[in-house]
Parts: structure tokens; C-alpha cells; sequence
């Protein structure tokens, strides 16, 4: 079996830091507000800030109307990245299909 070598403190490229949702905090100068969507599993979307301009990331695949409606606040939204798995025709497969 492998082991797992952690890199040294200094050259770590990824950090955990808990946020709460529905407000902005920093992190590594950006702004990150996280806002729970709708899934069948805990997933989050996220609005992101660096200076004037503001990007929209979700992570569900089905309508989550508060990410949007907050999304809509914005005033400089400048991009949005939304990963959907299943084309609305096969929404009906996409509510039965097993978590992995």
C-alpha cells in the first residue's frame, strides 16, 4: 500500500476553511457567498466576487430558484458556470438515477 506524502505547509495548494451560507467571505481575495441547492444529495452553488465582477457557479442539475433570485442581485454578474448532467428530457431518469 502507498503511503501519503502531505506537502510542507508553505507549498500547500488547497486549504479547508468553513463559510457560512448566504454571506460573503474571503478567501484567498476573493469574495465566496455559498447558497444550498436543490439535489438529491448535499450540494452547494456558489457566487464568487473579485473586484466589480461576480461569476455564478452551481452545482445542481435540477431548478434551485434562490441561487437564481440571489444570482439576479448582482450587479456586475459576469459569468455563470452550471453543470447539468441530464437535457431536460430525461429529467425523469436524472430523479431516479443512484447516487455515487
Amino acid at each position: 500500500m502507498r503511503s501519503l506524502l502531505l506537502p510542507h505547509v508553505a507549498r500547500v495548494f488547497q486549504r479547508v476553511q468553513p463559510i457560512d451560507p448566504y454571506a460573503y467571505t474571503t478567501v484567498q481575495g476573493l469574495r465566496v457567498k455559498a447558497i444550498p441547492v436543490k439535489h438529491r444529495i448535499h450540494t452547494t452553488g456558489f457566487l464568487v466576487k473579485e473586484g466589480g465582477k461576480t461569476i455564478v457557479l452551481t452545482s445542481d442539475t435540477g431548478m434551485t430558484r434562490q441561487l437564481w433570485e440571489m444570482a439576479r442581485l448582482e450587479e456586475n454578474l459576469s459569468f455563470i458556470i452550471a453543470h447539468v448532467a441530464f437535457p431536460n428530457r430525461l429529467s425523469g431518469f436524472a430523479k431516479k438515477a443512484p447516487v455515487i
